[in-house]
């Protein structure tokens, strides 16, 4: 299939196509929080994702009104995909970003064992304006100067509906467990696997750590644990997100199936930590309990690189 031409149902199936490698949880108060055994809140119900307000202009830093900038990523395809799409899907492929933000905050209480705390995470994507890249949205990327045309347009809209899958699945005032969906090349092959994140805020500093970790989600077996190790990753992680392409997955006229792009791989931390086989069925747990999450919560902690 060197050389295929997208037809214009395969264009549609493009309208999605997101480095789905980041996620971020509801910013909204622990107003169904449970107390944990130590006083500590924990919210365990599944919560969307919330969104990074349109017109924010996303550098290598973090932008006004945010403490840190988790990660943004930039997809592309890979040089031998490029040779088996058409020239506009390839630019379609590489039209967004992503970015997911943090908010860390002091509690107002200096003598409390929890002087800074989680305020919020939010995701959006963007795509550049006048040389920046800005957070967009279908209902404002015109006025904000974009002025995408119809399948541009299109894709921001299915760009947006994707990042509508990432949900929050664990929450404390110090911690936010996220889960996005994705499709990953592994063994050759392209499988849907969970990208889980655990953002990390160190109650008496303020310092934010994020560690990564692979779940299957095609056989989700929680006894079989985590697909890798934790991914310590840097601060302000700027990901360049290479694109594989599976001829295979293409159906008729050339339109792609669901699993026709994958990423090559998942983002590489600056340390690769090995799991304890203790938490292995912890961290792959499709739900969470108040207790079982403040359990992982404290086991993270333990293995965080000494700072």
């Amino acid at each position: 299939m060197s050389g295929m031409r997208t037809a214009p149902g395969g264009q549609r199936a493009l309208l999605g196509l997101v480095c789905l490698v980041l996620s971020a949880c509801s910013a909204d108060r622990l107003e169904d929080s449970v107390p944990s055994a130590d006083g500590a809140e924990i919210d365990v119900k599944p919560r969307r994702v919330a969104l990074i307000p349109p017109g924010t202009v996303i550098g290598d830093r973090a932008p006004k009104g945010w403490t840190h900038l988790i990660i943004k990523s930039h997809p592309r395809l890979g040089a031998e995909s490029r040779a088996k799409v058409s020239v506009s899907t390839a630019r379609l492929a590489g039209l967004l970003f992503t970015a997911i933000l943090a908010d860390v905050q002091p509690t107002g209480q200096p003598q409390s064992d929890v002087r800074f705390m989680l305020s919020s995470v939010a995701v959006g994507v963007g795509t550049k304006v006048t040389g920046q890249d800005m957070i967009l949205t279908s209902d404002t990327q015109a006025k904000l100067g974009a002025r995408l045309g119809f399948l541009e347009g299109q894709v921001l809209s299915g760009g947006g509906k994707q990042l509508e899958q990432i949900y929050c699945v664990a929450r404390s005032r110090t911690m936010a467990i996220l889960d996005a969906p994705s499709t990953l090349l592994r063994d050759k092959k392209h499988q849907q696997v969970m990208l889980r994140y655990a953002v990390l805020v160190d109650p008496q500093t303020g310092r934010l750590d994020t560690l990564l970790w692979l779940l299957d989600r095609e056989d989700r077996d929680e006894d079989s644990g985590p697909l890798s190790p934790l991914q310590w990753l840097p601060p302000d992680k700027l990901e360049d997100c290479a694109l594989d392409v599976d001829p295979d997955e293409f159906g008729l006229l050339g339109i792609p199936g669901p699993k026709a792009f994958a990423m090559e791989r998942m983002p590489q931390g600056r340390q690769a930590i090995e799991f304890p086989n203790e938490l292995k069925s912890t961290a792959a747990a499709g739900e969470f309990t108040p207790s079982s999450a403040q359990a992982l919560e404290r086991a993270l902690r333990t293995l965080l690189p000494a700072k």
